[in-house]
């Protein structure tokens, strides 16, 4: 590392700007379990490390497993100077377990690494005059700012690179795997049908035409009706569907009634099966109309990809 050569090196990484989990999978509540934060500036996970004790989706079990291969590897290696010490702590159920989780934190391309270096050098054996050499050797390793102010023409608030921002990281073998497995599904079959070639026909253009739509009054779990505001095109009813906002879950309206005070309608009362899978507040929206898509997931995050 501290030749006074260069050489050339590959080194693959994959990273997202937005939590590709949070944003797409079908379960709205999958990236809580599994995403932790660091929101340092240097390029030391001491904060995700502690934060791993404290995550829903880090079972105890793992943490032990953790707790041993930390205790492990500082013995092997107490100057911190042979990387293989980590790697052979680990095993194949700690793998899995770590390769589940989501991790933002700053960039080691973009990190501050001075302070790092200050701190350690001296345990990692290296003179004053070494520790200098490794800062500049870092520091030629530093792209994320050339990126930042223009990287064949794309600017940072094109390429999302922006000076701050802090990636969000995961097991590249389980993203790949979950990006094939996510596929878009229809909410429904739209009216018409669809032709030879594939494409939609409709029989009632309203109703297969879908929108946003705010719920007027709460509902609950078990509930075959609800309410709607008067702003709603009621065409859509006929032979239409509805979903709630990020569920993926199909709702097909079977009747509907105009609430009225003297000849204005107030509200609507849409009946409709199956019955509801979870409690709706008032407020939230749905989506209604048939010609509409959602996400549907065949990868299930937690797959053993260690262990076999």
């Amino acid at each position: 590392m501290f030749d006074s050569q260069r050489h050339s090196v590959l080194h693959f990484e994959m990273f997202f700007r937005d939590n590709l989990i949070k944003r797409f999978d079908p379960d709205d509540k999958l990236h809580q379990n599994i995403t932790i934060s660091d929101a340092d500036r240097d390029s030391i996970a001491n904060d995700i490390v502690r934060k791993l004790e404290r995550s829903r989706g880090f079972r105890d079990e793992s943490l032990t497993l953790l707790e041993t291969a930390i205790t492990d590897a500082d013995a092997a290696d107490p100057g911190f100077q042979d990387a293989s010490a980590w790697s052979t702590a680990l095993g194949d159920d700690l793998n899995n377990a770590l390769g589940q989780m989501i991790v933002q934190h700053r960039s080691e391309w973009n990190a501050n690494w001075n302070t790092v270096i200050n701190a350690n050098y001296r345990t990692w054996g290296l003179s004053i005059a070494e520790r200098d050499h490794f800062k500049e050797v870092i520091s030629q390793f530093q792209w994320w700012s050339e990126v930042v102010m223009t990287e064949g023409g794309y600017k940072s608030k094109v390429t999302g690179l922006t000076p701050g921002v802090r990636p969000f990281y995961a097991h590249p073998i389980r993203l790949l795997c979950w990006l094939h497995g996510l596929r878009r599904e229809m909410d429904h079959e739209i009216s018409g049908g669809h032709d030879a070639a594939g494409f939609p026909l409709s029989t009632n253009i309203a109703a297969d035409l879908w929108k946003l739509t705010p719920v007027k009054a709460a509902a609950s779990k078990g509930d075959t009706s609800i309410q709607l505001r008067s702003s709603v095109d009621e065409n859509k009813f006929d032979g239409g569907s509805f979903r709630i906002k990020k569920h993926p879950k199909v709702y097909e309206i079977s009747s509907f009634t105009a609430n009225r005070s003297g000849t204005k309608v107030t509200s609507y009362d849409i009946t409709f099966s199956p019955a509801l899978e979870d409690d709706i507040r008032k407020g939230s929206q749905i989506k209604l109309g048939n010609y509409g898509w959602h996400f549907e997931q065949s990868f299930d995050w937690d797959t053993d990809l260690a262990g076999g």
